[in-house]
């Protein structure tokens, strides 16, 4: 094949190929798009990932619920999940579930359970919604930026 290069005339033998220079060119454009879809990507993940503390609040509401029916009077809520046959973390190990009183009232009035992301898990990088939180009485809130995580 190099013979047959040879041969052929000036013009013809620079199309055969990429050139260094193209083929870096591609390099950095590819590089500059990657910069800004990474980012975006990361940030739609965390987004869905979101339904991993959804999921367990719900869940730890409405086991709340039913153990509160169930009970003769006095009735209270309980903080320890494991009463509730729950555990206190989420289903895919993104969160950490904590039960307390609402900030109002004591746990025989309300209670409040909270989905703080784990330090150690992929959900700390979603610094809008670090925290989400659902009471007895359907009060949502998150941290910092609460109407970014409970969008619907």
């Amino acid at each position: 094949m190099s013979d047959r290069r040879a041969r052929l005339p000036e013009n013809e033998r620079r199309d055969a190929g990429f050139t260094l220079i193209e083929i870096m060119i591609a390099l950095v454009v590819l590089s500059i798009v990657a910069a800004f879809a990474l980012p975006s990507y990361q940030q739609s993940l965390r987004t869905a990932k979101r339904a991993d503390a959804y999921i367990a609040l719900a869940n730890v509401k409405d086991a709340q619920e039913i153990d509160y029916n169930n009970q003769a009077a006095p009735r209270s809520y309980t903080k320890k999940l494991t009463d509730l046959g729950l555990s206190a973390t989420s289903n895919d190990g993104l969160y950490d579930l904590t039960v307390t009183a609402c900030d109002d009232g004591t746990l025989s009035d309300c209670f409040e359970v909270r989905a703080t992301a784990r330090e150690d898990g992929s959900q700390w990088g979603d610094t809008d919604c670090r925290w989400l939180s659902l009471d007895s009485r359907g009060r949502r809130d998150s941290g910092p930026d609460s109407e970014a995580c409970w969008r619907e």
